[in-house]
């Protein structure tokens, strides 16, 4: 089943841990030398992040 992303404004406070999240995960990946993980960070925006995160927590 394919589920989509919710629409409309991220709040504020998902943004803003999402942020946090996404420079600590990118850090990491950078220090481990994951280039993978770097390029998917890398090109999935924030965003879509915090959108993800949302559909999560229902």
């Amino acid at each position: 089943m394919i589920s989509t992303l919710p629409r409309g404004p991220i709040p504020p406070d998902v943004l803003e841990e999402t942020k946090r999240w996404h420079a600590e995960a990118l850090n990491a990946a950078i220090a481990a030398s994951d280039v993978e993980e770097i390029e998917r960070l890398s090109h999935t925006s924030i965003e879509n992040f915090a959108r993800c995160s949302m559909l999560a927590d229902g």
